[in-house]
C-alpha cells in the first residue's frame, strides 16, 4: 500500500496540492510540523455559545411516573401520541412534557391540538400560559387548539414548572392526503406541451429537545419542515433558467417560473417555501471544477490560535488527510454519474475511495476518524473524524451550490452564494450544477 506521507510530499512537488491554502497564508504553513498521525478521534466537550443563555442540549433524561407525581397523563384528541416527561443537560430548570406525533401527522394538526392534562387532584397552586385556552377542574384540564407547531408552553404545577411542547416524528415520505394550503398536483415543463409529473414528498427533521429555550435564543426550529418537488428528468431543450412549474393549490389552477439550471431552486407559494428538484436528460460530469471540498474557513480558524475542542494537531490531520483524498479522487480526471444522481450520491462516492474501499482504489486516506457513509445518509456530520465536536459547538459541515467560488483568498465566506434549503441528498444533480462542501466554524453566520 501506498504511504500517506509519501503521497502528499510527490503532490506538493507538483505544486498541484492545496494551492488555495498555500495563497492564504504562505508565511504560516512553512511552519507546518511533522506530527505523528494518530489514529485517535477525541471527542471534547465544546465552550458555551456565548450569544446565549443556555448552551445546545446534548442529552436528555425520561422520568419515571414517580418522579413527576403533579401530572397523572397527557393525551390528544384523535392522536395515538407518544408523551414522555425529561429533563435536558444544559441547565433548563424545568421538566419538559413532549408529545411526538406520528410522521404521518399532518402539519396542521400539530398547529391545533386540544391536549388533556391530568393532574394530581390535591393540587391548588396551578398556573397556565397566558396564551393557552384551558378549562376544567381539579383533577383534569384540557388545552384547546394548541398551536405547537416550534411554539412551547410554561405550566407551573405546585411549585414546579414544566414546558410543554410537541413535534412530528421524522420522515421523508408522500405528503399526508389531509394536509392543507399544500400543493397537491404539480408538473414541470415549458407550461405548453412538455409537461413532466411531479412527484411530492414532506421531509420532517425533528429534534429530540422540543420546547428547549436554546432553539427560541438562537432562532431555530426544532420540527423542520421541507416540502421536496422533484421531477423525471426533463428534456435537454428546456429553458433550465425558465421552467415552467404549473400546480394546483386549494383547487385553483396556477403557474410559476423556476430557475432550475443548478437542478435545484427553492420557490415560495402562498407562504409555504418548495425545494423544486429536477434533472435533465445529462450524464452529470464531477470535477474539481464544479464539485470540491474547500477548508478554507477551517484553515484559517486553526491557524489563527482559536480554541479547539481537539487537539490542534488531530484537526490538522483530519484537514490534511481530506485534501489530500480529494486530489487522488480526481487525479485521473473527471468522474461521470448517471442523470438522476444526488449530491449526496457523489459525496458517498467519495468517501468510499477516500476509505479505500472502491474498485479503483485501495488506500485508506482516512485514519482519523469515521465518516458519515452508508445509502440512507442524508446529512454529512463527519469526515475522517472532523466534526462539530471537534470544533466548537457552531461548526459543521455546510455545502453551497454557488457558481462561483464560495470563499476568497483569505477564506472569509463571500455573501450571496446560494446556500441550498434541502438536504443534499434530495438535490438532484444536472450538468450545470456546481457544489462546494466547506466546513464553518460559525454556522449562524449562514
Amino acid at each position: 500500500m501506498r504511504d500517506i506521507d509519501t503521497y502528499k510530499q510527490s503532490k506538493e512537488k507538483g505544486g498541484t496540492n492545496m494551492k488555495k491554502v498555500h495563497n492564504m497564508s504562505k508565511s504560516i504553513m512553512s511552519f507546518v510540523l511533522a506530527f505523528a498521525m494518530a489514529a485517535t478521534m477525541l471527542i471534547a466537550a465544546p465552550a458555551k455559545e456565548a450569544k446565549a443563555a443556555y448552551a445546545a442540549p446534548t442529552g436528555t433524561t425520561t422520568l419515571t411516573n414517580e418522579e413527576h407525581p403533579e401530572i397523572t397523563g397527557v393525551t390528544v384528541e384523535g392522536v395515538d401520541a407518544d408523551v414522555s416527561f425529561q429533563q435536558d443537560n444544559n441547565g433548563v430548570n424545568a421538566t419538559f412534557i413532549r408529545i411526538l406525533l406520528p410522521s404521518d401527522t399532518t402539519v396542521s394538526t400539530l398547529q391545533s391540538m386540544d391536549v388533556t392534562i391530568n393532574t394530581n387532584p390535591a393540587l391548588s397552586n396551578i398556573t397556565w400560559d397566558s396564551s393557552l385556552d384551558v378549562d376544567g377542574e381539579a383533577g383534569e384540564y384540557t388545552c384547546y387548539e394548541t398551536d405547537l407547531y416550534n411554539k412551547s408552553y410554561t405550566i407551573s404545577l405546585g411549585g414546579k414548572t414544566y414546558i410543554l411542547a410537541a413535534g412530528i416524528a421524522s420522515a421523508k415520505m408522500d405528503v399526508p392526503s389531509k394536509e392543507t394550503n399544500i400543493i397537491k398536483y404539480a408538473k414541470l415543463g415549458n407550461g405548453k406541451e412538455v409537461a413532466i409529473a411531479t412527484n411530492m414528498q414532506r421531509d420532517i427533521i425533528q429534534s429530540d429537545y422540543m420546547g428547549n429555550p436554546y432553539f427560541g435564543e438562537m432562532g431555530y426550529d426544532w420540527t423542520s419542515v421541507t416540502y421536496i418537488l422533484t421531477s423525471e428528468t426533463l428534456p435537454n431543450t428546456l429553458t433550465r433558467n425558465a421552467v415552467v412549474l404549473s400546480y394546483t393549490l386549494n383547487g385553483k389552477a396556477d403557474k410559476a417560473t423556476v430557475d432550475l439550471t443548478s437542478g435545484q431552486k427553492a420557490v415560495t407559494i402562498n407562504g409555504v417555501a418548495y425545494q423544486v428538484t429536477a434533472s435533465f436528460g445529462d450524464v452529470i460530469v464531477v470535477s474539481k471544477d464544479n464539485y470540491k471540498i474547500d477548508l478554507s474557513e477551517l484553515y484559517v480558524y486553526w491557524a489563527g490560535e482559536k480554541e479547539l475542542a481537539a487537539p490542534r494537531e488531530d484537526i490538522y490531520h483530519m484537514w490534511q488527510q481530506i485534501m489530500m483524498a480529494q486530489d487522488a479522487y480526481f487525479q485521473k480526471g473527471a468522474r461521470t454519474f448517471a442523470k438522476g444522481t444526488t449530491v449526496m450520491d457523489v459525496m458517498q462516492d467519495f468517501l468510499t475511495f477516500a476509505c479505500g474501499e472502491s474498485e479503483d482504489n485501495s488506500i485508506n486516506f482516512f485514519t482519523m476518524g469515521e465518516s458519515s457513509r452508508g445509502a440512507d445518509v442524508s446529512y454529512i456530520d463527519y469526515i475522517n473524524g472532523l466534526s462539530y465536536r471537534q470544533v466548537n459547538r457552531k461548526s459543521g459541515w455546510m455545502y453551497s451550490d454557488s457558481t462561483d467560488d464560495v470563499f476568497d483568498n483569505n477564506g472569509n465566506f463571500i455573501k450571496g452564494s446560494s446556500m441550498p434549503g434541502v438536504m443534499a441528498s434530495a438535490y438532484i444533480m444536472t450538468k450545470d450544477t456546481k457544489i462546494t462542501w466547506f466546513f464553518t466554524t460559525d454556522y449562524t453566520a449562514y
